[in-house]
């Protein structure tokens, strides 16, 4: 909840908690995810709170970052035995809001100000009851990405990624042709699944509301205007255009696998495609927003969604520090 963080951090240093009167004090418990998303993340939020403590010293909080493949297994776990994290997180929308339906998260609105509630934005996708239920960390893309230096080994045009299916089948073929893999992805946490639904399959669409149909029962899944984009994913599988280890690895695995050269395209988050800028890689890479591949009018949208939310644990003693920090 860094947003707050800094806005919180307006008592006095240096001085003894209880003697200046600062209502910061206790122990917080914070699960923390975003380093696969951004890597760097970890050690970010580790510093604001360090910073936060160093303003507040009667408060102290543990970081304890999550893995991605527990993320939701290991919450529901606590919230049973209710115990473990004062703050945690969850991916945004059903992920966040069935902890909210079930009573395992305390709604954020009443305890943090609305000047600073109608600040974050997407908040809508955590929203239930007219509250809001959890604090986005960042909103995040989804860019489609080439390794210029394997399309030029491939004989492909290296400044030109793939604007359509075709155009994305055909290099795929050079690709294989030459013998490299073309498509690095890692299915072993659920993500690169749901991924390819949210950049390809919504393609066939004309608006979100038509996906919430989907998934309120309105609508049929079998429907091609729905599920169409597992036949295109099958294609990609039956063709050997993925990497043969997909389901054995996570999505960070395979975007490390890509970022040493050994694929030549990706669907990445932009936090991690900043990262290999940094690293050095730039001058290699090719970006883009996934080629189209339908006619529905979200194909003309770059992707980019809220993904992990902050929420204070119903079962929280120090409900208004957490809403604090």
């Amino acid at each position: 909840m860094l947003a707050l963080i800094l806005s919180a951090c307006s008592g006095p240093s240096g001085q003894n908690p209880q003697a200046s009167g600062d209502p910061y004090t206790g122990s917080l418990t914070y699960w923390f995810w975003g380093e696969s998303d951004v890597p760097g993340s970890t050690n970010w939020m580790q510093a604001a709170v360090s910073r936060y403590e160093a303003l507040h010293p009667g408060i102290h909080i543990q970081v304890v970052p999550q893995a991605t493949q527990t993320l939701q297994g290991a919450f529901q776990t606590a919230a049973q035995a209710k115990s473990g994290p004062d703050i945690a997180m969850q991916w945004a929308t059903l992920p966040v809001l069935t902890p909210a339906w079930r009573g395992q998260i305390t709604p954020l609105t009443g305890l943090i100000p609305e000047s600073e509630l109608s600040q974050w934005p997407n908040t809508q996708e955590n929203t239930y009851d007219g509250k809001v239920w959890a604090m986005p960390l960042y909103l995040l893309g989804v860019p489609f990405v080439w390794n210029k230096d394997l399309f030029a080994k491939a004989g492909l045009d290296s400044t030109h990624g793939p604007q359509t299916w075709d155009e994305l089948l055909a290099d795929c073929a050079k690709l294989k042709a030459a013998g490299i893999t073309p498509i690095m992805a890692g299915d072993k946490d659920g993500a690169f699944g749901s991924w390819f639904q949210s950049v390809v399959g919504t393609q066939t669409l004309d608006s979100v509301q038509e996906l919430q149909a989907v998934y309120a029962g309105k609508a049929d899944f079998s429907d091609p205007k729905y599920s169409g984009y597992l036949t295109r994913l099958a294609e990609l599988r039956d063709k050997g255009y993925l990497s043969s280890d997909i389901a054995s690895v996570e999505s960070t695995e395979a975007w490390q696998s890509f970022a040493q050269g050994k694929g030549a395209m990706t669907w990445a988050t932009d936090g991690n495609v900043a990262a290999w800028v940094k690293q050095g890689l730039g001058p290699k890479l090719g970006v883009q927003k996934t080629p189209q591949i339908a006619t529905g009018k979200l194909a003309q949208y770059y992707d980019a969604t809220q993904s992990i939310s902050a929420f204070i644990t119903s079962w929280s003693s120090q409900k208004a520090q957490a809403a604090a920090q």
